[in-house]
């Protein structure tokens, strides 16, 4: 799942963001109504492994926005996944042992 990435390297905004759409639509979509149409209870993430910022085309350590599907969890406010948008939600921008406590639990799930 690299074309985001790639759309960050070319510093292509409208591509970057079209290939987001993309991703949610056709993959993340399917996943969460493919769980929860089974009945399942696991826990999606869904989160870059790093970020490419448009501004300079390369690899950054900043954290990175997350979201986490939590079975019998309700979601926050946040309606829009990227790094401005999570901030002001309950999981915010994360590193990975942040995410890692998070996700497993060893940590508490913010509220």
């Amino acid at each position: 799942m690299e074309a985001a990435d790639e759309a960050g390297h070319e510093k292509n905004l409208p591509l970057k963001i079209q290939c987001i759409e993309d991703l949610d639509r056709r993959l993340i979509q399917r996943v969460l109504e493919g769980i929860q149409k089974k009945g399942w209870e696991t826990t999606i993430a869904v989160l870059p492994d790093h970020p490419t910022p448009i501004a300079n085309g390369n690899h950054s350590r900043e954290p990175v926005p997350v979201a986490i599907y939590f079975p019998h969890q309700p979601g926050d406010s946040v309606t829009c996944f990227d790094e401005e948008s999570v901030k002001n939600g309950s999981l915010g921008l994360m590193t990975g042992s942040q995410f890692i406590e998070t996700f497993f639990g060893v940590g508490r799930i913010p509220k």
